[in-house]
């Protein structure tokens, strides 16, 4: 398991996918989103890790619904 590799994959997909919400979604209240937060854990020595919550729908056939925020992260090049 090559985890740099798996990092960067995060890394690429958090930022498509914040790209994508932010031409989409302009209110607060809108999901999917990302909310960026602070880290839960400390950073590897010399790496950048961006930290975060893509909230999401609980039930995706009830978009208006309930959400759920799951905690992310990802290697920032």
């Amino acid at each position: 398991m090559n985890v740099r590799r798996d990092l960067a994959f995060a890394l690429c997909f958090s930022i498509i996918f914040t790209i994508c919400l932010t031409r989409k979604a302009s209110a607060q209240d809108a999901v999917p989103r990302f909310e960026p937060s602070d880290c839960a854990f400390p950073a590897p020595k010399g790496e950048n890790i961006v930290c975060g919550y893509v909230v999401v729908p609980e039930n995706r056939a009830r978009p208006k619904g309930r959400t759920i925020r799951l905690p992310t992260s990802a290697v920032a090049d």
